[in-house]
């Protein structure tokens, strides 16, 4: 269940339509900003260049300062220290730097004007909204587990509690209570589980009668047995007062088998009282 949710969050994360990559981007934007700041500043001053930073900063949340060659921003705001840093190798080196913090990516580009002058542009790039959100897509992934693993487990019962109830009737039936039945509630579903209790039930009562006529025949047998035995018995003594002296083994031979008869229909019968549960005594 949990790989399967994992699996469904990936693949909707993986199929779902993704913004632009905003590190690039705004390097871009930076790149043609640099020149456009240093531009204005040079022909309208440092009030039209910082409306145009302000705007810049509400529309693409990327705050900026340009610096000049004494490593002071040319609107008099406090330049923060990693910012002077930067902005001091690049005005020694001409070469653009970078530099990453917990804040985001810093960037200082150097920028000559027409009449020639040098500036220093530094902006910083927070950081990708990919990362920021980690938490939220964490979260996010936690609820689906959460909701889907509810939903899992649900009808993971819904499905196993019926399948346990068949198996311990099963097991009583096996165990010799030829009289143990799927109960009603399993039997009024509306699926397979259910088909398989009725399925059940109808072998049950077949096994049951089956055994039950297996014993009335093995009863009725052995009660049958006993009348010619009887006979049998009448009708040795007689042949013993009748018999000469010779004859004698041959109807001993006879009276001990019919004995041992009469002893194995008695043990048949006792048994068949046992299996029947009528095999008990009274007390007096």
């Amino acid at each position: 269940m949990i790989l399967a949710n994992v699996a469904l969050f990936l693949s909707v994360a993986a199929t779902r339509p993704e913004r632009s990559n905003r590190p690039w981007r705004d390097l871009s934007l930076v790149g043609s900003t640099a020149q456009k700041a240093a531009d204005t500043y040079d022909r309208e001053g440092a009030a039209a260049l910082s409306d145009y930073l302000q705007q810049f900063q509400q529309t693409n949340n990327i705050d900026s300062l340009l610096v000049n060659d004494e490593g002071k921003t040319v609107s008099e705001q406090a330049l923060p220290q990693g910012w002077q840093d930067l902005a001091k190798k690049v005005a020694s080196s001409g070469i653009t730097q970078f530099s990453l913090s917990s804040t985001g990516l810093l960037v200082a580009q150097q920028v000559i004007t027409p009449n020639g002058q040098r500036f220093v542009y530094v902006a910083r790039i927070p950081r990708s909204q990919a990362n920021v959100n980690l938490t939220a897509q964490a979260l996010r992934l936690l609820a689906v587990l959460l909701t889907g693993g509810l939903l899992y487990y649900g009808l993971a019962r819904y499905l196993t509690t019926p399948i346990r109830q068949l198996r311990e009737t099963t097991h009583e039936f096996a165990d010799g209570n030829l009289a143990a039945r799927v109960g009603p509630k399993l039997i009024k579903r509306h699926d397979e589980i259910a088909q398989l209790g009725r399925d059940f039930n109808l072998m049950a009562e077949r096994l049951q009668s089956m055994v039950a006529a297996q014993h009335r025949l093995l009863g009725d047998i052995s009660h049958e047995l006993r009348s010619p035995l009887a006979r049998m018995s009448v009708a040795l003594e007689l042949a013993r007062k009748r018999a000469a002296p010779e004859a004698k083994s041959a109807l001993d031979r006879i009276e001990h088998e019919a004995e041992t008869l009469n002893e194995m229909i008695g043990h048949l019968l006792r048994l068949t009282r046992l299996e029947s549960g009528t095999d008990g005594f009274q007390m007096s």
